[in-house]
């Protein structure tokens, strides 16, 4: 089940200092988890931000650990306990009239073989909205941050289920092309609007949520 709210375009995030406790057994349990997974792929500890509210303004957020949320992630009876809601970023890129699109690898932590709409990726402290969307449209897409005409975040969707939190932001490129890109996705094209449509009724089943939200908030799809 998706929540979804408007924001504003000047939307901030606001970081609460306070730690989160954790027991002994916990914390054991978390470094287990962690040694087995780090075994199988390279994985790396970084800091990440899990949302707790937003006021309409601002999105107050706290600083997690990404093996934290992992464990999370392969124990789902532990968000009672550690309350990470992963704070991210997802696009409509458009350029053209065509949308920007790509189907995630089977190795990803999440979503994996999924489609969803590009980019999108964690939001990592002291980096705005509009830095964070910037840093991810780079990285998978190979395209910089000279190409983006315009860039504005527009909706917040909340997924009751997986806990993950969305800021949705559109972003406008004044040239097309993809370049150099990283290995989260198997495929990634620029897709007319029609493209799109008959690409979600093919595969309704196989695209991330949120993706599948933020153009029926655009109404470019009808769900």
């Amino acid at each position: 089940m998706l929540k979804v709210q408007d924001i504003p375009e000047g939307v901030f995030i606001e970081i609460e200092e306070s730690s989160q406790s954790l027991s002994p057994l916990l914390e054991r349990e978390i470094e287990k988890i962690w040694k087995i997974e780090v075994q199988n792929r390279k994985m790396f500890n970084d800091p990440m931000l899990s949302y707790l509210s937003f006021n309409g303004k601002k999105i107050l957020a706290r600083v997690v650990e990404y093996k934290t949320y992992l464990a999370q992630i392969k124990k789902e009876d532990l968000y009672d306990d550690l309350r990470i809601n992963p704070l991210c970023v997802s696009g409509i890129t458009c350029f053209n009239s065509q949308v920007l699109v790509g189907r995630r690898s089977k190795g990803v932590t999440q979503d994996g073989g999924l489609w969803e709409l590009c980019p999108s990726g964690g939001l990592t402290p002291h980096k705005t909205v509009k830095e964070q969307f910037l840093e991810e449209l780079e990285e998978e897409a190979g395209i910089k941050c000279e190409s983006v005409s315009a860039l504005k975040p527009f909706v917040l969707v909340e997924n009751q289920r997986s806990h993950v939190v969305d800021i949705g932001v559109e972003a406008v490129l004044n040239r097309g092309g993809l370049g150099a890109r990283s290995g989260e996705y198997t495929e990634m094209q620029w897709m007319k609007l029609s493209g799109i449509r008959k690409l979600v009724e093919r595969e309704k089943k196989n695209f991330v949520d949120v993706s599948l939200e933020l153009l029926k908030v655009k109404g470019l799809i009808i769900i």
